[in-house]
């Protein structure tokens, strides 16, 4: 809930939540929340057993916010599957950071994101479409709305190498580039543009979440180093908040991708 009591933050915020169980009283919560001012909720397709949802419980979430006026963000990743793809990783003996991209594969994503689409056209549309329309444009056209979050990295963390040099550090070096979803070739990043320009994407977010390589903070327990020999316990993040404005100005404006209106926009 909004908190009570004069505010002591010396900027604007909103809070955004993440949801795991979506019964019958989250989601009479939801509406009191979006009347409130927190308006944002972040469901995940990936992590089973920590945050993962099934498909129903996001179709009652998105419901639910087609009536209240909210937002699904949603992490789109087919969980299940990927969960099998470390398994079989780490039965192979492969425990290096590099491990965490190439068990997350970019089908992983598309399924999920294509399926998360789906979704969302069930609420607000009733009128069929083109199976051969691109799923980000289709689900424009019927009355939804599409983000994306991609992670908005320095210059010198893209590549067109199959598998990111980064990731390919030496020792445990790797760790520091490991996301989710992890970093892609440039040839997504180039649909990506394309989709803000056309407005098929509406919005660029990210989640900031960065971890210390070694400790946490103060002397609290280690976090990155938690995947040291088994990349699958490898915190997932990386700061990106206070690069994500200039880099979207770099990439799209001075680069002609997008214009300056829409940057703004």
């Amino acid at each position: 809930m909004a908190p009570e009591g004069p505010r002591q933050g010396a900027i604007d915020y909103g809070l955004h939540m993440i949801v795991r169980d979506v019964t019958d009283k989250v989601l009479k919560e939801m509406d009191v929340m979006v009347k409130e001012g927190v308006s944002s909720f972040k469901l995940f397709m990936a992590y089973p057993g920590v945050f993962q949802v099934d498909d129903g419980s996001i179709f009652k979430a998105i419901s639910r916010t087609a009536e209240n006026g909210g937002l699904i963000c949603m992490h789109a990743e087919n969980g299940g599957v990927i969960d099998v793809l470390v398994k079989r990783a780490l039965a192979a003996k492969h425990t290096e950071p590099k491990w965490h991209a190439l068990t997350r594969p970019p089908e992983a994503e598309g399924e999920a994101t294509n399926r998360a689409f789906r979704l969302a056209r069930w609420p607000v549309a009733s009128r069929s479409t083109s199976s051969t329309c691109p799923r980000r444009r289709r689900s424009s056209r019927c009355g939804s709305s599409a983000t994306a979050g991609f992670p908005p990295m320095p210059r010198r963390a893209r590549s067109t190498l199959p598998l990111h040099r980064q990731l390919r550090e030496p020792g445990f070096d790797g760790a520091k580039y490991v996301m989710s979803p992890p970093l892609r070739e440039r040839w997504h990043q180039d649909e990506l543009w394309k989709g803000l320009a056309r407005n098929d994407l509406q919005v660029v977010s990210t989640d900031h979440c960065p971890f210390c390589m070694n400790e946490g903070y103060q002397g609290l327990p280690k976090q990155k180093q938690l995947g040291i020999g088994d990349f699958s316990k490898i915190p997932n993040g990386a700061p990106g908040v206070e690069t994500r404005m200039v880099l979207l100005y770099d990439g799209g404006v001075v680069q002609k991708r997008i214009t300056l209106n829409r940057w703004s926009r």
